[in-house]
Order: structure tokens, then C-alpha cells, then sequence
């Protein structure tokens, strides 16, 4: 008897960290892939490679071919290095589902629950929302989505931007770092 394994398709969300081709999402949703591609609003796929993660963070950050890069057009946000504030309202832009889907909450807490490096929001979080942007008012990204909370329904927890800020910085690759920097965030 023969065995056969099938592919396992997983789809989550990611975000551009600017317009040369590199792209944030969270670690899990592509830790282990033997392939990894980015898809645009017009259903066309890119080819990635995750060229850094940090598993404490859950965070990975993928790179398309240059040739392909140059269809982006420029990132309309930016990271924002303060903490939110208890009771914010935060959005969510997402693919848990085929088209892109919004939600909209506030933020719950100020830690996830031990872990400081979150935020417990009050949006629903389905699996396909992970790795995609938490946005404050002024449309600045304020985290990364991580994961639903098993423990109350309708809520889940987001990395927060200074975590995320202080781990592009810490990058020692020089390539990549200068890559990084190239949108004047």
C-alpha cells in the first residue's frame, strides 16, 4: 500500500512593510513550509521566501522577487511606536474567508493575557485573520494579529508596533535592514 500525503493549503494574512517586495504575517502561518506565496487583490500569486522570523514575537518577514515588487504600489501607513490606550478603537483588515473582510473593536487590555508584548482586542479572530494588521483611527498600524482567544468569545490578541519596531531595528543583516528602511517609516 502506497502512501500518500496531501498538500496542506493554509491562507492567513500579511502586510507590506513597504513597497519592495517584503511582507509581514505571523510565524505559524508559514513556519514549515516547503512553499510560500503572497497573493495581490487581482488573485495573482507571488513566490516568497521568509528571509527572517522571531518565534518569541511569532512574527516572519517574507520576501517576492524584485521583478514581481515592482507591481506594489507605495504603503499607505505607518507603524506607530506609542502604546494604544485601554478602550481604543482598533480595525482589522483580513482574509479569514476568500475576500477581504473588516472588523472593527477596541482594545480590552493592555497585556495578552500575561504577556505584555500584546494587546487583547475585542474583535472577533478567525484563523485566516493571522499575521494581518491591527490599525488605530488615524490608520496607523498598531499591531500584528496573533491569534483568537480560546478563553472569550469575540476577542483575540495582537503583537503591539513597538515590539514590532524594536525587532526591525535589532535586524543585524545590513541587507535587509537598509531593504527595510527603503519606506521612510
Amino acid at each position: 500500500k502506497k502512501h500518500v500525503l496531501e498538500a496542506a493549503n493554509v491562507e492567513g494574512t500579511g502586510f507590506a512593510l513597504n513597497n519592495n517586495g517584503y511582507f509581514l504575517t505571523s510565524l505559524h502561518m508559514v513556519n514549515k513550509a516547503d512553499s510560500v506565496f503572497v497573493m495581490d487583490e487581482e488573485k495573482n500569486s507571488y513566490h516568497a521566501t521568509v528571509v527572517f522570523s522571531d518565534s518569541h514575537l511569532d512574527m516572519a518577514i517574507l520576501k517576492i522577487e524584485k521583478d514581481s515588487a515592482a507591481k506594489f504600489a507605495n504603503v499607505p501607513y505607518t507603524f506607530k511606536n506609542t502604546s494604544a490606550d485601554l478602550g481604543e478603537k482598533v480595525y482589522t483588515l483580513g482574509f479569514p474567508a476568500e475576500d477581504i473582510v473588516y472588523g472593527e473593536g477596541t482594545i480590552a487590555s493592555l497585556k495578552g493575557s500575561s504577556d505584555t508584548t500584546m494587546y487583547q482586542i475585542s474583535i472577533p479572530i478567525n484563523p485566516g485573520n493571522s499575521g494581518g494588521p491591527l490599525f488605530d483611527e488615524q490608520g496607523n498600524v498598531i499591531g500584528l494579529i496573533k491569534s483568537k482567544n480560546s478563553n472569550a468569545e469575540g476577542t483575540g490578541f495582537a503583537v503591539k508596533s513597538n515590539y514590532i519596531m524594536q525587532l526591525l531595528s535589532s535586524i543585524e543583516n545590513d541587507t535587509l535592514k537598509i531593504a527595510l528602511q527603503s519606506n521612510n517609516r
